[in-house]
This record gives C-alpha cells, structure tokens and sequence, in this order.
C-alpha cells in the first residue's frame, strides 16, 4: 500500500498537478503556479512565506501553529486530538479508543482542500491490534469477541424477596442496552404499554421457566447495564463489570431479582403502583404481600365507591397500574351497573390493569358485556350487560376441592404450566378450595364455546387460563375458571396488527375461585401459586419480534 502511493505521489510530482513537497505532505499551491520556493516568492499565496501553503510560520503546512504535520491542536505528529502519540483520540496512549486494524492492514486519512482533491493529509499509517482475547472486527473497526466466544451474562430471575425466600420468574425481560441508549422507565400508573426497539438493545432474552436467563454479545464492552423487566416491575444495574471478556458471567441473584419498593427502584427501575379495593372473601393481598414481601406501598381501599377516599370516582383508577377487586366487594351497593361504568372503561382503555375475582365479576360485566360471556348473559355478542349478581348460580360446598386443568394452547398459559413444576404441582390436576356456595359461572369468550378456545380466541378475545369440569355444579364439562382479556381502543379485535414497537393498552382477568378462605397464610396453597403467576403475568404484553 505504502509503495503503491509512494508511486502515486511521484506520478503526480512529475507530470505537474499543481502539488508542492514540504515533508511528507503535498499540498494544492492554490494561486495556480507550483514553483516549490519557501522565500517571499513562492507561489502559495500564503502570508509567512514559509512555503508550507498556511499561514502559521512553523513550516509544516498544517494551519495550527504547533510544529508537527497534522493539522489539530495538539504536540505531537499522529493526526488525532489528543497529545498521546497512539493515533486514536481517548488521550490515553493505549491505542485502542477509536478504530482498530486487522494486523499490517494500513490506512491513511484524505481530505478535499482548495477544490483539489488530497492524496492524503497526512502519512499517518496506524496498525492497531486488539488485545487478547478480542479481535478486530473488520465491519465495524472495533474491537471484539470472536464469533465463536461472545461474551455470556448469565443469573435467575425473583421475586422481590430474593433467592432465599422469594420464587423464581418465567418469561421475564432481561437486557442489555447499547451504549448510549438512554432506558427510561414507563410512567407511573396506568398507561398503554411501548413495546421497546430492539435496534438499541445490545442482547435480550426471556428468563426460563425456573427463573434463568443467559445473554450474549459480540462487543468487547467492559462495563454494561443489564435491565430486567416483569410486567410493570424494573430491576435496572448500572455498570455490571464485565471480569470475563469473551466467556461466561455469573450475575450475582441480588442484582436480579425485581425491586421491593420503590425506592429501591431508583429513577431508572419501576415498581408499580397497586391498589386493592379490599373484599371479604378474598384475601389478595395475602398474595401480593407474599411475592413483594411488604404492603406499605399498596393502597388498601375499603370504601372504594365512598367519597371519603375514593377509587372508582374521578379517575382517580388512573394513578394504579393495577387494581385488585377481590370477591366480597359487592359492587359498591350495585353502582358499577350504572353511574360508574364508565370509570372502568376509561381505566382499561388508558392501559390499567383489573384482577377481578368471583362475586366481585359485575366489575367487568357491567363496562364489558361484550367481552366475557357470563351465566344469564342476555345472549351472544350482546352490548348489554346481565342482571347484577345474575351469574352467581354455581352450587357446590364450600368444603368441596375441584381439580383444575391449565390450558396449554396459548403460550402464557402453557408458560404457567411448566412454571408450577417448579412446585411439584401437576398443572392437569390443581386442586381448587374454597368455594362460594354460589359461585359465578362463565360461559367463555364466545357464548356458545364453554371454554373450549381457538386460536381466534386467543389473538382478538383473550386467554384461558384454567378450565375444570363443574357439570354437576351448575356450569360445564370444560368450565373456563381463569381468563383474561385485553382492551385497546386503537384496533379492532377481530384483526389485531401485528407489528412491532406499537403500544398495547388494557387488561383485565377473571377467576371464578380465590385465596382461601382468611387469605394465604405462610406458603402458598396450590390455587394461590396460580394467583401469583396471574398477578405478576397481568401486566405483561406480547411484542412481536421479541417473543
């Protein structure tokens, strides 16, 4: 390379092209005449007479007046910014801030001045190699992992109360931004959801069933933030050494499992905002306390429809990324079939999020007749909406245990199956207590399809999570127990997009059974397991292109 342009320079000496020699440098005589003098009548048109086409007076053509053949600012002769002699601009001499060069490859930097063009602005040749283990990565002029050692970020995934007395998490988020990309938390409360571009994201996965992560990345980074995302909780580390560059990396437990609070969320983390409208049957907020470890940041509401300390009046619901309404809170005195209806579809429609339980079903009946088809519905794809407490017709003692099957068609359902081997559980047969003695029937998404789902069902209507036979209790062979459904006002149900990066808004889940009776005490009973798979599930979206 060096002497193919040595024989370019000299080609363009000898026929005359208007180049001057001062050095290594040829540059443009720019009043038209090359006659190559340094005294007061050269041809450069410059103002020091030196010959050397600037106007400085230190002989070397670069304009800065420091002495050297480059044209910065700084002491020495390498063509970069800084005062180091290593060629890059990071101005700590080791070579590697800028490009690297596979071994003996050359460059050299060109420039247009004066309308000519520049062979080269200066013979600045650089051959900089990767330290070991990286290797130069000829597409992007960094350093690297070799293709077939990338670097490993591996760790498992809990609850907020950690790997000693906290559970595993499935399906959760785990990534590492690219350098510069600014990871803001989504806003407080309710909101309708951005699914993340993944064209910033370094590397990402999905924690498995029991709670284990593994992300791999080609770039010779030493120091990374690694996020991990559950619904609306975010664990967000800063700065994560890399100590293996290359191969594998044990992310210590603490640093992943999801924040307790929310100021152990930090300003980059999230912890959501919950509310409970408090129910004389069903204890969630046993559950709640189980998987966070404290209640002292969730509202407890027991008057929800009081106007002491409201939630459903004056879209105060908005504030909450979720709102729990447990079995035992009766509508707040038949209310909800009326003047506050609205409240609830304008709080799914803005992104929130309802767990709604038995007795406590007008919650969605009302505002959604449309959605879930419920005993004595007046008929299939009805807007309007059945007598209140007009399902609660199932018969069975309170004493009784029912198994429950999991339905394994959809891809979150099957993910709470296999997540609940992680207890010894046969999700085909999950024993079920604690019955009301009328408990609410549904009749599925469909009126006429008793919980037998399609996969049209589960795109535009929702999930099914849990299904039992109840024919001898007043509901069907394959009675839908569990589903959910989601609520976005910007597409039509019947053809959802499926596009990448676009925001998805509300959801709501129904279970026709509960807590036990009193509310989870110690560890969680086999239903309650499922409970707190639906709870930390209810918040979470499905984005195309990163499933």
């Amino acid at each position: 390379m060096k002497l193919f342009l040595q024989i370019i320079v000299g080609a363009l000496l000898l026929s005359g092209l208007g180049c001057e020699s001062s050095g290594n440098k040829f540059l443009p005589d720019s009043d038209g005449s090359a006659d190559g003098t340094i005294d007061g009548s050269d041809a450069d048109a410059d103002s020091d007479n030196d010959g050397d086409g600037d106007a400085d007076a230190d002989g070397d053509g670069g304009g800065d007046s420091d002495g050297d053949t480059d044209s910065d600012t700084d002491t020495d002769s390498d063509g970069d910014s800084d005062a180091d002699t290593d060629g890059d601009s990071d101005s700590d001499a080791d070579g590697g801030g800028d490009q690297c060069f596979t071994e003996g490859e050359e460059r050299c930097e060109g420039y247009v001045q004066g309308g000519m063009h520049q062979i080269c602005e200066s013979l600045h040749w650089v051959d900089h190699a990767c330290a070991t283990p990286l290797e130069c990565n000829v597409d992007t002029g960094t350093c690297d992992c070799p293709p077939a050692s990338l670097t490993t970020l591996t760790g498992k995934i809990f609850t907020p109360k950690g790997e000693t007395t906290g559970d595993p998490i499935s399906r959760a988020f785990v990534y590492v931004p690219k350098p510069g990309v600014n990871v803001t938390p989504e806003p407080a409360g309710a909101h309708c959801t951005q699914c993340i571009d993944k064209n910033g994201l370094l590397a990402y996965n999905f924690s498995n069933v029991d709670g284990t992560f593994s992300v791999s990345f080609q770039s010779g980074l030493t120091d990374v933030d690694i996020v991990v995302q559950k619904g609306p909780f975010q664990r967000y580390v800063t700065g994560y050494h890399i100590a293996n560059q290359c191969a594998s990396n044990s992310v210590p437990t603490d640093s992943t499992r999801l924040p307790a609070n929310p100021t152990e969320a930090g300003s980059k983390g999230r912890f959501p905002h919950i509310a409970v409208a408090n129910g004389s049957h069903d204890k969630i907020e046993t559950v709640i306390e189980s998987i966070i470890g404290s209640l002292a940041d969730v509202d407890q509401f027991d008057d929800p429809c009081g106007t002491t300390n409201p939630l459903f009046l004056d879209h105060v619901m908005i504030n909450y990324d979720i709102v729990f309404i447990p079995c035992g809170q009766d509508a707040c005195g038949n209310q909800p079939a009326w003047d506050r209806r609205a409240e609830f579809t304008w709080y799914l429609n803005h992104g929130g999020k309802l767990f709604v339980t038995d007795q406590a079903y007008d919650y969605l009946e009302q505002p959604f007749p449309e959605r879930i088809f419920f005993k004595n519905d007046p008929g299939a794809g009805s807007t309007t909406p059945g007598a209140i407490n007009a399902a609660e017709v199932g018969t069975v003692t309170t004493s009784m245990t029912i198994p429950a099957a999991i339905s394994t068609y959809a891809p979150e359902s099957q993910a709470l199956a296999d997540w609940l081997g992680n207890f010894s559980i046969n999700p085909a047969s999950v024993p079920i207590t604690g019955w009301m003695g009328n408990w609410v029937v549904v009749e599925g998404f469909t009126y006429d399809e008793h919980g037998v789902p399609t996969d049209a069902d589960y795109y535009s209507n929702g999930t099914t999570w849990t299904t039992a036979d109840m024919s001898g209790h007043n509901g069907y062979a394959s009675e839908p127990l569990t589903i959910s459904f989601n609520v976005d006002p910007s597409i039509d149900p019947a053809s959802p997009p499926v596009v990448e990066n676009r925001s998805y808004c509300g959801r709501a889940l129904f279970s026709s059974y509960h807590t036990r009776e009193g509310g989870a005490t110690g560890n969680l009973n086999e239903q309650e397991r499922i409970m707190e798979f639906m709870i930390l599930e209810i918040g979470v979206i499905f984005c195309p292109g990163l499933e």
